[in-house]
């Protein structure tokens, strides 16, 4: 450890830390900055080590909130809280990503047997498949001259 930072200082600014508080306020509260911190974090390898193993195990509370909420949970007083859509959602695209995407990535090879027509050939052909299309049309502006 830095022998610029006492060993108090560096043990307060990590217990802060499991308490919850941001690295910033850790730091001030403990009477350094968060910049002091960073160099003695950088320059001690066990440091860095504790340091990390908080962080991992808020990012695990978090992690475990979440995974509440997305199944549901009676509280204390026995009502209960129903499952959480968004936070289902939220975990399902972050732990099952390649099953839970908004885009799914599909891939054809081979002939799909398909032809590309021009306007004008598309035209002729749905023409052709529906032969009464354009004489409905026709008897429909006639008949709306009649009643003029």
């Amino acid at each position: 450890m830095s022998e610029r930072v006492k060993k108090e200082t560096i043990d307060a600014v990590l217990e802060n830390l499991r308490h919850g508080n941001g690295i910033q306020k850790s730091c001030t509260l403990a009477g350094i900055t968060h910049v002091t911190f960073w160099r003695t974090r950088k320059t001690d390898p066990e440091l860095e080590t504790e340091y990390q193993q908080i962080l991992d195990s808020r990012t695990q509370i978090v992690e475990d909130a979440l995974f509440k909420n997305a199944c549901g949970y009676k509280k204390n007083d026995g009502t209960e809280v129903p499952p959480n859509t968004t936070a289902q959602i939220f975990w399902l695209k972050n732990r099952a990503g390649d099953r839970w995407r908004d885009v799914q990535d599909y891939r054809h090879e081979g002939n799909v047997g398909m032809t590309i027509h021009t306007p004008e050939q598309a035209c002729t052909i749905i023409n052709n498949l529906i032969p009464d299309y354009a004489k409905t049309d026709e008897k429909s502006e006639g008949d709306k001259e009649k009643t003029e």
